[in-house]
């Protein structure tokens, strides 16, 4: 696997810094890996990778509550399940056009729903009557250490897609360059969307095999193998 470093030294090549390991005009450590990180993350909104599901330590919905805080280290929430079935996915809107008072709704053995809310929160319709332990997946934080950044952090993406990565950083840097080489460098942030494309289509292939679309079951034939 790859490092923040590993991209970090190849966006400063791209840049045409005659040292990368020890660039001149950028800062390793305080410009170009914070960088890195955007890229990942802005990765993650785009594809929902890495994805990962917690299945030995279950999430724990406490009784009477609405609106829950991310697990640690999840980024966004993807799929609740409870006994091995998967929760109904809504949204606010869908509630409360469905009804506009549910968040009064009479408390239950198991919610009905869970809706997203951002990034950093979800919840659950209705409330319940006692603690309910689920299994969550989720899209993962890119990397579990705050800044600064060592450059070891290691990087969860295929090794394949780190040129998408690359490509981010060495435009978004050249904002420190002025405006001739800001234009040149959207050039590979159009790199950088079209690789994230192309990861997410992987990230789509994964799902087939992952779900199945009913029970949630792992498929054990996948859509293209059917063909």
């Amino acid at each position: 696997m790859s490092t923040i470093n590993d991209i970090a030294i190849a966006a400063m090549q791209r840049n045409e810094e005659v040292n990368p390991s020890s660039p001149i005009f950028w800062n390793l450590a305080n410009e170009v890996y914070p960088l890195v990180l955007e890229s990942l993350c802005e990765a993650a909104l785009i594809c929902g990778e890495p994805e990962q599901r917690n299945n030995t330590t279950p999430f724990t919905i406490p009784a009477s509550t609405t609106f829950l805080a991310n697990p640690a280290g999840a980024f966004a929430i993807l799929r609740v399940e409870i006994d091995g079935l998967p929760l109904r996915k809504a949204s606010v809107f869908d509630l409360d056009m469905e009804n506009n008072a549910w968040q009064n709704d009479p408390a239950a053995a198991i919610p009905r729903h869970w809706f997203p809310m951002g990034l950093g929160n979800w919840g659950v319709h209705p409330q319940l009557l006692a603690p309910v332990q689920v299994i969550l997946t989720t899209v993962g934080y890119p990397v579990t250490d705050t800044p600064p950044y060592t450059g070891a952090e290691t990087i969860l993406l295929p090794i394949e897609f780190n040129l998408g990565l690359e490509s981010y950083v060495t435009c978004w840097s050249r904002l420190k360059e002025g405006s001739p080489e800001i234009d040149q460098g959207m050039a590979s942030y159009e790199m950088f969307l079209a690789i994230m494309e192309e990861l997410s289509n992987l990230a789509l292939r994964k799902g087939s095999l992952r779900f199945s679309k009913t029970m949630g079951s792992i498929s054990e034939v996948s859509p293209i193998q059917k063909k």
